[in-house]
């Protein structure tokens, strides 16, 4: 179904006391940024934020819930007509995932733009079991044949 545009432009409004508040559609659903740094959704019209110690300890009783099957737990924001709270906890959590460093990604490998060093790990071990299962297969073939 997905968020409602009337929806997300509410939430953002709701947000705008936290910082510059730019959404991003994503899959007919929303990314939330503050100053550039993402931290949360809004699926299905509801908000979810990003959680983070600081902001569970200082936000404990803030229902979880993940934004969409196969996801881990967001904040889930029920009353998102609370500015005040609202524009806290965000910038609580903004200002943690600007501390965090970013994960390092996996580097591409020369000239293959979309091969990196993991997939191409992968398909090292595929080859060499299908090496491994292809000579004991003829092995096999060869001795029942020599029969």
């Amino acid at each position: 179904m997905g968020t409602h545009p009337d929806y997300a432009a509410y939430a953002a409004e709701q947000l705008s006391q936290a910082g510059n508040i730019r959404l991003r559609k994503m899959f007919g659903e929303y990314g939330v940024y503050c100053d550039g740094i993402f931290f949360g959704v809004i699926c299905e019209d509801q908000l979810f934020v990003k959680i983070t110690p600081e902001a569970e300890a200082a936000f404990p009783g803030l229902p979880k819930a993940p934004p969409y099957e196969g996801a881990r737990n967001y904040f889930l924001i029920e009353d998102i007509d609370n500015r005040e709270s609202l524009a806290a906890l965000v910038r609580l959590t903004c200002s943690v995932l600007r501390e965090t460093p970013p994960q390092k990604k996996e580097k591409n490998i020369k000239g293959f733009p979309f091969f990196n060093q993991a997939l191409f790990s992968s398909a090292i071990r595929f080859i060499n079991c299908s090496r491994k299962s292809r000579e004991s297969f003829q092995s096999e073939k060869a001795a029942s044949s020599s029969k």
